[in-house]
């Protein structure tokens, strides 16, 4: 008998620098593409950042991913010498995943001196302690898996050692970072601060810097606490999916039979919970359900007999 479980996957222990862990698929939900405010994004205001947010009007950076705004060291001007400059990016555990199961994506491109100056990420939970270099994540934190695709790794080093991007990307680059943690009993942080810094040293090169675009958060599905076998999930639909505040549930129940329609999380727990139905459509009101994937469930006599996935953005 074939059983998969929400948990299966955060019990996995793989090395650093793995592959992205697509499960059963990757579902988005939520990007940015700088054209409208991006509300995870916070930009450093000192009067020496050169971050900001716009359309790219340089000799190599000239056009943003999509469509015409992005985030880059200056809109128009080559960076500047002697400088860091950084913005900040959260994740929150209301938006759905509880710090249980991320993808961080995003588009870029840099154009900076080899092995000197360039681009990096570091990361803190919950505001507190020091920044560290996403690179030494699972060292420091080995009870959360951390996969990445496209990051820099420890040979890529700016000045001082640090590693980080550097040199001249030529195209656009698409980079993914992925947290799992691997025991949910544990209590998880409250929050994932990222920040993203540009630095140079004393000479000018007159580079265009590092430019980024389309930031995309994810979660993998992973599967539901359900068995495979005797499912006819034909009989279920759920729409509009990814739901935006409500949501319809479908279920084909020709003989107006009695059924229980439950709302598990991706952590395996029932968020809601609705019994002795009887029609075939049902309103569900996600308005109040932190952005992620869940998992609709129809049972009768106990046992369920269809589930569908739900997106709630």
């Amino acid at each position: 008998m074939k059983t998969l479980n929400f948990l299966t996957l955060f019990l996995i222990t793989v090395g650093l620098h793995a592959q992205i862990d697509e499960g059963l698929g990757v579902i988005e939900f939520e990007e940015c593409d700088f054209e409208d405010d991006c509300g995870r994004v916070v930009l450093d205001t000192s009067i020496t950042s050169i971050w900001q947010i716009g359309e790219p009007d340089k000799a190599v950076f000239d056009t943003a991913y999509s469509p015409t705004h992005c985030i880059v060291t200056d809109t128009a001007l080559t960076y500047p010498t002697s400088n860091h400059s950084f913005f900040d990016y959260t994740v929150y555990p209301s938006d759905g995943g509880g710090l249980y199961n991320y993808i961080l994506g995003f588009k870029h491109r840099f154009d900076s001196d080899s092995l000197i100056d360039g681009g990096y990420i570091e990361f803190r939970y919950d505001s507190e302690g020091e920044w560290s270099n996403v690179s030494e994540h699972q060292y420091l934190y080995p009870e959360i898996d951390f996969f990445t695709e496209n990051l820099y790794g420890d040979a890529d080093t700016l000045a001082g050692g640090i590693n980080g991007f550097s040199g001249f990307s030529n195209e656009w680059v698409y980079t993914r970072i992925q947290w799992i943690w691997v025991y949910p009993i544990r209590e998880v942080f409250d929050t994932l601060h990222l920040r993203f810094n540009f630095i140079s040293d004393s000479l000018d090169t007159e580079r265009d810097g590092w430019m980024i675009d389309d930031f995309s958060l994810s979660v993998i599905d992973v599967g539901g606490s359900v068995d495979e076998y005797g499912l006819d999930n034909s009989r279920l639909e759920v729409f509009p999916n990814p739901s935006l505040g409500e949501t319809t549930v479908k279920y084909e129940n020709h003989q107006n039979e009695k059924y229980s329609l439950s709302v598990i999380n991706l952590v395996g727990q029932e968020v809601v919970s609705m019994k002795g139905l009887s029609g075939s459509t049902v309103a569900l009101d996600t308005q109040k359900l932190p952005k992620g994937i869940y998992d609709v469930q129809v049972l009768q006599d106990g046992k369920i007999t269809a589930h569908q996935k739900l997106v709630v953005q």
